[in-house]
């Protein structure tokens, strides 16, 4: 393995001058130190809460209390260390008081487990850690390695690997003594590297090595977890197949803090105009951008109560990910993007004030039945011989009549909210096959497929990272062909709609 790389600092450099801008009262200054924080503290909230709007509402909190108290900050450097104290403090509180439960990881296990091209056979080849942020299965099978650990380790290594933060720094956020912070950070990362070898080699509890497979039997291990890696562990440490096996160019840390932090640019904006609405100056954050100020109140309520015709700009990452079937991602890719809200499919009444719209959304499914057709075998009429003459009649041609091309086509849920994690066991997704056709073409809003069959997660525009979703509300259709060698249709298509609302 390579050595780490040094992990990185905080955003965009130093904060001190920013904060001391802040408390000398520059209006500018807050709204920059909220643009380079405010995916973190949204991605460190998400990873407490599992829901990214309780998330923003944790993050518009954080923001309001680090500008109210400000000036009781005695270290100007240590900004972005207590900023996700007091968002990780908020997440908690949420937590205990909401007794949320973090969605089921089969979701995220199904993803990387039903790949038609492992993450397990990939991860070891990489020898770039920017891979891990263009490819969510990596990102996935990441993330269930660090679940294994438990909730406390997986917090250090994320604020250590993710978000930069030294080890006194980690001991201010989670309430330990620093030398207890130091020993723990350095005992965590080595456990790392020992739970990624095991998930590497678990392989959806049907390891390659059968000696494996009859280790975790034995153990009576059905999930990766953390007796799964000491069973894996002790079984690696006696077998030079799954030892060879498990072994990466980059080291686990590397890979781990290049994992991308969860970024939705809509909650951004909506969390920005809320503060303003509190009396934060945020003129310096590029997130107020054309966006509409909201009333005071939750984030929450500002995001769902948005009109059908309303503009949301995204700057998106760059992404793509491979598809993996069932549970997965669906191929995307963007750039700059400008995505305006869909028309709806049945009808939309607008009054005379310019500021008040309603729209009915109907959420359809149309299913086409072709009818076989039945071809009379072709019959030569019999002459019957005279006296003089004989007539031998010719055996009747065969006819094989051809069955038209079987198609299936169903989306599932049909309807889906403005924002969706992509690995949910409640994200869209799109499930199809085509029988008796040579080629298939399934388009759609983002899709753009050629399989014959398969099952996809959707997502109406390019994804705003390698987990999340941020659709306009509308109605968006997908359609299923049967094509010839040739590419000619054969027979009507199939449709099936997703609803944004």
């Amino acid at each position: 393995m390579t050595e780490d790389r040094e992990i990185p600092e905080a955003p965009d450099g130093p904060d001190t001058p920013l904060v001391e801008r802040v408390r000398a009262g520059d209006t500018d200054a807050f709204g920059r130190l909220y643009d380079r924080w405010f995916d973190r503290v949204h991605d460190l909230a998400y990873r407490v809460l599992w829901d990214t709007e309780a998330a923003a509402d944790v993050a518009q909190d954080a923001f309001l209390s680090a500008y109210r108290n400000i000036n009781s900050l005695e270290d100007p450097s240590a900004f972005g260390g207590w900023l996700l104290r007091i968002a990780r403090n908020g997440a908690l509180n949420r937590k205990r008081k909401d007794e949320r439960v973090r969605p089921a990881d089969e979701a995220r296990l199904a993803m990387i487990e039903q790949a038609q091209t492992r993450p397990e056979d990939r991860i070891g080849a990489l020898d770039d850690p920017q891979q891990i942020a263009e490819d969510g299965e990596l990102a996935a099978l990441l993330w269930s390695a660090a679940d294994a650990l438990g909730d406390r380790d997986r917090e250090v290594l994320d604020l250590h690997l993710r978000h930069g933060l030294a080890p006194n720094e980690i001991a201010d956020v989670v309430g330990l003594n620093r030398n207890a912070a130091n020993q723990l950070v350095h005992r965590v990362r080595q456990r790392l590297a020992t739970a990624v070898g095991a998930r590497v080699l678990w392989r959806g509890g049907v390891p390659a090595c059968a000696a494996l497979r009859a280790a975790f039997e034995a153990a009576d291990v059905d999930e990766f977890d953390a007796e799964a890696v000491r069973v894996a562990e002790k079984h690696a440490g006696g077998c030079t197949e799954c030892d060879a096996r498990r072994s990466t160019h980059l080291s686990p840390a590397q890979m781990f803090s290049a994992v991308p932090f969860l970024s939705i640019p809509m909650f951004k904006a909506k969390v920005a105009h809320a503060l303003s609405a509190e009396g934060v100056p945020m003129q310096g954050s590029s997130a107020l951008g054309g966006t509409r100020s909201p009333r005071r109140g939750r984030v929450r309520r500002s995001i769902l109560v948005g009109g059908a015709g309303a503009i949301i700009v995204a700057a998106v990452l760059a992404f793509s990910a491979s598809r993996v079937g069932d549970g997965q991602l669906v191929e995307l890719t963007s750039d700059l993007t400008t995505t305006t809200t869909a028309s709806t499919s049945t009808s939309s009444t607008t009054s005379p004030s310019p500021s008040t719209s309603t729209t009915t959304t109907t959420v359809a499914t149309t299913t086409t039945t072709r009818p076989a057709v039945i071809v009379p075998p072709v019959t030569t009429p019999t002459v019957l011989p005279t006296a003089s003459t004989t007539t031998t009649t010719a055996p009747a041609p065969t006819t094989t009549t051809v069955p038209p091309p079987t198609l299936t086509l169903s989306m599932s849920p049909a309807t889906a909210p403005t924002t969706y994690v992509l690995i949910s066991p409640d994200a869209p997704r799109l499930t199809w096959s085509v029988q008796g056709a040579s080629k298939a073409k399934l388009t759609g809003p983002n899709v753009n497929r050629t399989d014959l069959a398969d099952t996809i997660v959707v997502c109406p525009v390019p994804a705003a990272g390698p987990t999340v979703c941020s659709a306009p509300r509308g109605t968006y259709t997908y359609t299923l062909e049967a094509l010839d060698a040739g590419g000619k249709p054969l027979g009507p298509p199939k449709t099936v709609t997703l609803t944004i609302q």
